[in-house]
């Protein structure tokens, strides 16, 4: 965890994509 500013977990869910 460095940036609590970027949600992390939208990340995984557009790179399950």
């Amino acid at each position: 965890m460095e940036i609590d500013d970027f949600p992390s977990h939208i990340i995984e869910e557009i790179r399950n994509v």
